[in-house]
């Protein structure tokens, strides 16, 4: 049953509207910048790599799509001319051609599929209606769009790889700064810059694999480099640490030989089991100025490992520094803490000498506690076998 006039005259304006704006496309598309280059250089075997495969599939496809443009612009001109009769007789077969022209199968399409890689000899095999020929050719001409859009960008932009340039120079300047080795992916890198640089008038689409491909190994030189940087980072903080222990050293030393001057002038009994030892950072100093420079001369890690036996015997020294401060302060406490013993029993004494009940003998010992605690030179063991006697009167 034929469809109704309104119906088809309906379908007949948008089927106008819509190949016009097919053509007006198409009209821009070949007369693109970008595609009458790429067209140019394919014909005078300009092209290379993946820009000669695509931009071929691309041209040729362009070709089909203008081919598919005049079959349509042909099908709907017999239409449109069918409708314009004003003849009453036929008019109903010429509604029902009209029809058919529009919703029927009446358009050979190529053998392929994919339009974007048809080749201007391939074989039809198929009819189709406008509306399955639209669906090809606005996918094919998305397609050519897109290969026309990647070649013109890399064209038009003299600039693009310019990132690529900062990259590696920023590399380079990085591993010259952390002053290892420059690692050979920068190189690589670099080289397959300038192989592409000197294609990208013949291969501008081959920019996106040939950035990938840069990429990949500017990462693996800033991976390689990240050993270098946690190096000198490690050694940069740990020099500062180092500054700070031996400036804690110092210290520890000065109150050392402090708190052992007090020992020997108060303390004749027990004897030093040894001397304190020379002052540590005469040594520790100058090895970690050597360490400083060597630091300056980029080379972090052997600072790293000639910091590690630094550290073991900053640690030695701290230890034994420690130990001597330990035992004599404990000493002085103990001085101290028989004095304030004997203040307390000499103040009972007091009371008790003030009755009249303390002994002669009694009094001669607290002279001779006295004599010792508060004496130039203590001789603990004595004074605290002669306080504990007191202690029991």
């Amino acid at each position: 049953m034929a469809r109704p006039s309104a119906d088809i005259d309906a379908d007949l304006a948008r089927w106008t509207a819509t190949i016009s704006h097919i053509g007006k496309a198409m009209e821009g598309l070949s007369q693109d910048p970008g595609y009458l280059r790429l067209k140019a250089q394919l014909r005078l075997g300009a092209l290379s790599g993946v820009t000669r495969s695509r931009g071929s599939a691309a041209v040729d496809a362009a070709e089909q799509l203008w081919m598919l443009y005049l079959k349509l612009d042909q099908q709907l001109s017999e239409a449109i001319e069918l409708r314009r009769s004003n003849n009453p007789f036929g008019r109903d077969e010429r509604l029902a051609r009209i029809d058919t022209i529009l919703t029927g199968r009446a358009i050979a399409l190529p053998a392929e599929a994919n339009l974007a890689t048809m080749t201007l000899s391939a074989a039809s095999d198929r009819m189709a209606s406008f509306a399955e020929v639209f669906a090809v050719m606005q996918n094919a001409f998305a397609t050519v769009r897109d290969i026309v859009l990647a070649a013109h960008r890399v064209w038009s932009q003299s600039g693009l790889l310019d990132g690529y340039r900062a990259r590696i120079a920023a590399l380079e300047t990085e591993a010259t700064e952390l002053g290892c080795a420059r690692p050979l992916s920068i190189s690589d890198a670099a080289g397959l810059l300038a192989r592409f640089e000197t294609a990208i008038d013949a291969d501008p689409i081959g920019l996106d694999d040939a950035g990938k491909a840069i990429a990949a190994l500017l990462g693996k030189a800033d991976a390689m480099l990240a050993s270098a940087r946690a190096d000198q980072a490690a050694a940069q903080t740990l020099l500062a640490k180092a500054e700070v222990q031996l400036a804690e050293i110092s210290l520890s030393y000065a109150r050392t030989v402090k708190l052992r001057s007090e020992r020997l002038a108060k303390i004749r009994d027990p004897a030093p089991s040894s001397a304190p030892p020379s002052d540590p950072a005469v040594e520790l100093r100058p090895w970690l100025a050597t360490l400083a420079r060597t630091f300056a001369e980029k080379r972090p890690t052997a600072v790293l490992k000639g910091l590690q036996s630094w550290a073991i015997q900053a640690a030695k020294s701290a230890g034994e520094l420690a130990a001597i401060e330990e035992e004599d302060k404990r000493l002085l406490d103990v001085r101290q803490d028989l004095r304030g013993r004997f203040s307390a029993l000499t103040a009972k004494a007091e009371a008790r000498a003030a009755q009249g009940r303390l002994a002669p003998e009694t009094a001669s010992l607290f002279q001779q506690a006295r004599a010792l605690l508060f004496g130039t030179a203590t001789p603990l063991p004595d004074a605290v076998a002669l306080l504990r006697r007191c202690e029991t009167l």
